[in-house]
């Protein structure tokens, strides 16, 4: 009986261990949207909408700090616009994160592909990526306003 005992308590013991490690997926990605008002160089604020804010991996609104570009070797520019990389920090309450941007600048204005590449407090396991494009007001400031869409997850 003290055997049969044994045997089925390490039975429920691996059964806890196989079903705790092996069987939880992990959360499908969220829908985010940001749309950020920024001046060149500096950053400016952000408000956040989507499930991802819903269920709070992503903070409804912060600021961002532009961390700098890199222009293409041939200065990016063909007939058609430029072509460049920017990164951003968004900073939110408890964390941030940071984004790389792919840009496409034309005279039809702005359209980029962003993925988050870093993150720090809340955000350290934040991953996600999507699209994007930019509108230019007629009168700065801001220089633009920024408008992205994607998913995000942990």
């Amino acid at each position: 009986m003290r055997r049969l005992t044994v045997v089925l308590l390490l039975g429920v013991v691996a059964l806890a261990v196989l079903a705790a490690g092996g069987s939880a997926k992990p959360p499908p990605p969220l829908g985010v949207s940001f749309v950020v008002t920024e001046t060149f160089g500096a950053g400016g604020p952000f408000q956040a909408s989507g499930l991802a804010v819903d269920f709070g991996l992503v903070c409804p609104a912060g600021s961002t700090v532009d961390l700098g570009e890199r222009v293409a070797p041939n200065n990016g520019q063909t007939d058609a616009g430029v072509n460049f990389t920017s990164f951003k920090r968004f900073d939110c309450t408890g964390g941030s994160f940071e984004v790389k941007l792919q840009v496409r600048l034309n005279k039809n204005g702005d359209n980029f592909n962003w993925t988050i590449t870093d993150g720090t407090g809340a955000y350290a396991t934040l991953h996600g990526s999507g699209q994007g494009y930019g509108i230019y007001p007629t009168t700065p400031p801001p220089d633009v306003t920024d408008y992205y869409f994607g998913t995000v997850h942990l």
